[in-house]
């Protein structure tokens, strides 16, 4: 599957942008599904800012990250998405570009 490379930097935007709420709200990694998970939802409707910190933030990408694969998708890290070229039969080509080395990375996603 593709890989998703989220730069964390100056984030001041909402929760509700995340990684799967506008496209599913019901999604088990919602930022709300994954507070929840962590018996944290009602500490933070009730604290006086809703922006997440930058470790919660992460904390919750590893758990969308955890929970994606274990369901069989494979996950990579250090990889900036340069481009997505949808295929036939609705598959597409990821490409990808590692941060450590520059490499350029073709992946077919179904």
């Amino acid at each position: 599957m593709a890989t998703t490379y989220l730069k964390l930097k100056g984030r001041n935007t909402s929760f509700l942008k995340d990684l799967a709420t506008l496209r599913a709200p019901n999604s088990p990694i919602t930022f709300i599904a994954y507070l929840h998970s962590r018996n944290r939802l009602v500490d933070f409707i009730n604290r006086s800012n809703t922006t997440p910190s930058r470790k919660e933030y992460s904390d919750y990408l590893a758990f969308a990250a955890r929970y994606v694969q274990d369901q069989g998708i494979k996950v990579a890290y250090g990889e900036d998405v340069v481009a997505i070229e949808e295929e036939l039969e609705g598959t597409v080509q990821v490409h990808s570009r590692s941060l450590a080395t520059g490499e350029t990375i073709t992946r077919r996603a179904s």
